[in-house]
């Protein structure tokens, strides 16, 4: 009942941004507007306010805020019966968040990198200098070399031991959902194939829930993000609370979640 309050708080949002040139800022409300649209049932306005926003979102790369958008578009067409649309979206937002986690991993990657070439760069100058200390030919020379080459090794081997804990650390961040913990979309689409090649070879079964978490946009503009999180922080814990050991939860994006049951036929799913 207090929608059209809503509205005309985003339109003023939309002037006050439009002055100031903040442009995510009027990418969020144009955002909002179309959601707000949605949900008075004025589906025409709302595609008009939701296209406004993905356009603006793409030309300032704004990424994060054209997923948001990609969600309510889908939410959208879900709510005109236009399946093909919801699933055209809804495709979209899955290559764009594959897109935004492998951008955010090559990041890491490229951080380790440069750690290492520096690391490698300072064993070269060791080297360098023991190669000087043994053309002296002293035999405290030799000794300290020795001791030096010894050093190193130790120092090699504990940043070795670092480097291959940071790999894995960082090979599981690209598998796990950031909020929630749980596997992330990529994660359970490698299971997903693992399970239906093991199912080619083997004949065994396996089952998928897919679910998500009613009128969360509507919850999230009423309460904040924030508390939005911690509800889907929760709702993760029910999942994994209620899944066998076996079974695989998922974030599969936004307040989407995807269950994956090995060795589980669809009334045992059911049940």
């Amino acid at each position: 009942e207090r929608l059209p309050e809503a509205l005309r708080a985003e339109e003023r949002i939309v002037e006050l941004a439009t002055a100031a040139d903040s442009r995510m800022r009027l990418c969020d409300a144009l955002s909002d507007i179309g959601e707000i649209e949605t949900a008075l049932g004025h589906h025409d306005r709302a595609a008009e306010f939701l296209e406004r926003a993905a356009a603006l979102a793409e030309k300032e790369n704004l990424r994060r805020n054209l997923l948001d958008i990609l969600a309510a578009q889908t939410r959208l067409e879900k709510a005109r019966g236009n399946w093909r649309g919801a699933l055209s979206h809804q495709e979209r937002y899955a290559e764009l968040r594959d897109a935004v986690h492998s951008a955010e991993s090559a990041e890491k990657i490229a951080e380790l990198q440069v750690r290492f070439d520096t690391e490698k760069k300072e064993r070269e100058i060791h080297i360098q200098r023991l190669e000087i200390e043994k053309q002296r030919g002293t035999r405290n020379a030799l000794a300290g070399i020795s001791v030096l080459v010894a050093a190193l090794a130790v120092v090699s081997h504990g940043r070795y031991r670092a480097k291959r804990k940071a790999a894995e650390l960082l090979d599981k961040l690209s598998r796990t959902d950031p909020l929630t913990g749980l596997s992330n979309r990529r994660a359970l689409l490698q299971s997903l194939e693992r399970e239906r090649q093991r199912g080619d070879r083997q004949g065994r079964p396996f089952s998928v829930i897919l679910l998500d978490v009613d009128h969360f946009k509507r919850f999230n503009d009423r309460h904040g993000h924030e508390v939005g999180d911690r509800v889907l922080v929760g709702v993760a814990g029910a999942l994994r609370g209620g899944a066998r050991e076996v079974d695989e939860v998922a974030r599969w994006g936004g307040e989407e979640f995807l269950v994956l049951l090995p060795e589980c036929e669809t009334s045992g799913a059911e049940e």
